[in-house]
């Protein structure tokens, strides 16, 4: 390490005498390395961030490069500091910088330059606890470019499992010998389009070992060794039924770059016990069942940047368990079928179109606990027959209602350490709901019989926008929340509200427990609010 500090002091100097470039200094420097680790030192290595050479492992392009990707002018009388990426910057912790009192005056992007007044700064650098990263003291000087050299070394993990499928896998993070804590990581479902976090560490030993694990285990542990300045990928291997590690290492023939292009699919079986209640729910019944149902999932994509296409069709019906002498009544029915295609012009942003469509299999019944006489109106309230001592109505029949939509506008992602994703979508949209039939209940409490309205369809199209969240707790605990808005250009009083929410608990490879919730407020068909939650045991089988 010493020799790379009297090479840094020579390369400064020269580069100094041009009056271009300056180099931070470190203020507090990684543990020592073996000389044989540190790799070759070029003078203008030094000056352009890379000390030890070895930006030939990084993702990234070679600091210089990354430097003139940046084509942003600072204000006048600023100089800047540049600290390079060794993947994306959206996947790297942002870099701090604080001002000679230590008041955080900054946090940018790896790869991007921050703009200041001349003086004293320190650049922090890293992940985890701020007392485990890297420190650097750095002068700016005005209208020059202090470069701070990457002394770190920046660590991807992929976990796979024994197929050599990626997945979101828990493990935890320890610097060895002090046993400090550095953080929990998770895999990445690449297929999905998810992306994998990049470390970024001080040089020196680590542990690797499951989520949940004692820091003295005696198993289920790897170590390795990060060298300054180079990126490491490394492949976990872990049995995604028990949780145990398989294997690891830095294997090339499972760099996540493999799964990033061409087509991706799954298919998935399954069946779920449910407890479900529903309130005011467009062809379906209301009140509480316990039910039954089967499904089959497919999750499909194509990736070839910068186009990405994702699709998923779904398919779940099942009724409630009731006697033979009843009739059957669905709780869970629905069939959709989404597609989207995303061009990415960078990690997290890009335009987008869609498309959708939305219906359910089985007849939606009323069924009554005696003989009711049912009274059908039609959409302007006009009398269309009454049916007398009915024990059931039909409030829909199959395949109604059918629901397309639509829409185009501006996608943006953000990912923050695998933990907690966000998608966003703003643009316009349009939606129509072909009822066929349908009918909702309208009862009205000072007539004998029940009433029942048949609803028109419904056409609309406007300003949309959707947020999609997912939060992963630990290894066995995921959140999903998916709202989707429709502002209609003609009625702004009919704007559609479509929200979903899942927790899930991992129990077993193939079971889980979820608790769902999905609210509709959608004037144009109903002036209710359409209310439907249950708690599911969920089963299931993953083909492929």
């Amino acid at each position: 390490m010493q020799r790379s500090i009297m090479a840094w002091s020579l390369a400064i100097a020269g580069l100094l005498s041009g009056g271009m470039v300056l180099a931070a200094t470190p203020t507090t420097l990684p543990a020592p390395l073996d000389a044989a680790d540190s790799g070759s030192v070029e003078a203008d290595g030094v000056a352009l961030g890379d000390p030890h050479g070895r930006y030939g492992t990084w993702d990234a392009p070679r600091p210089a490069v990354q430097a003139d990707q940046d084509p942003r002018i600072g204000p006048a009388a600023t100089g800047a500091v540049f600290v390079p990426a060794m993947t994306d910057s959206v996947l790297e912790p942002l870099y701090l910088v604080r001002d000679a009192a230590g008041d955080e005056v900054a946090a940018t992007p790896m790869g991007r330059k921050t703009f200041l007044v001349p003086g004293r700064y320190t650049v922090v650098v890293g992940s985890g606890p701020e007392e485990g990263r890297l420190s650097f003291d750095t002068v700016v000087v005005e209208g020059r470019v202090t470069w701070v050299p990457a002394e770190w070394t920046g660590l991807v993990v992929n976990v796979v499992d024994a197929r050599g499928n990626p997945f979101r896998g828990s493990y935890e993070l320890v610097r060895m010998p002090a046993r400090d804590y550095v953080g929990l990581g998770l895999g990445a479902a690449i297929a999905q389009g998810e992306r994998l976090s990049t470390w970024v560490l001080y040089p020196g030993r680590y542990m690797i070992l499951l989520a949940g694990e004692s820091y003295q285990a005696r198993r289920n542990f790897v170590t390795l060794r990060l060298p300054p300045g180079e990126l490491v990928q490394y492949t976990l291997v872990l049995d995604s039924d028990t949780g145990e590690l398989l294997g690891a290492g830095e294997i090339a023939s499972f760099r996540p770059q493999q799964w990033s292009s061409g087509w991706n699919g799954s298919l998935v079986l399954g069946g779920t016990f449910e407890l479900n209640q529903s309130d005011k729910v467009v062809g379906r019944t209301d009140g509480t069942l316990l039910g039954i149902s089967g499904f089959v999932e497919s999750l499909f994509g194509y990736r070839d940047e910068p186009h990405r296409f994702y699709g998923r069709l779904n398919l779940e019906a099942g009724g409630d368990l009731r006697l033979p002498d009843r009739p059957f009544v669905s709780n869970v029915d629905e069939l959709t079928l989404d597609l989207l295609y995303v061009y990415r012009v960078a990690p997290w942003f890009g335009p987008y179109a869609r498309a959708s469509i939305e219906t359910q299999v089985l007849p939606g019944i009323q069924p009554f606990d005696q003989p009711t006489d049912v009274r059908k109106l039609d959409h302007d309230g006009a009398e269309l027959g009454v049916e007398r001592q009915q024990q059931s109505f039909t409030l829909a029949d199959a395949f109604a209602p059918i629901e397309p939509r639509y829409g185009t506008g501006l996608r943006f992602d953000a990912n923050f350490g695998g933990h907690l994703s966000l998608a966003t979508r703003v643009g316009v949209g349009g939606r129509h709901v072909f009822t066929r039939g349908l009918f909702i209940l309208n009862d009205d409490p000072s007539t004998a019989e029940l009433e029942v309205r048949r609803i028109r369809d419904v056409t609309q199209f406007g300003a949309e926008a959707a947020l999609v969240a997912e939060l992963t707790l630990g290894r066995w605990v995921v959140l999903k929340l998916d709202t989707n808005v429709l502002f209609p250009f003609d009625d702004y009083a009919q704007t559609f509200v479509d929200f979903r929410g899942v927790i899930t608990l991992r129990l077993t490879s193939f079971a889980s427990l979820n608790y769902t919730v999905r609210i509709k407020d959608d004037p144009a068909l109903s002036a209710d609010t359409q209310f439907d939650h249950a708690v599911l045991l969920r089963l299931a089988y993953k083909l492929f």
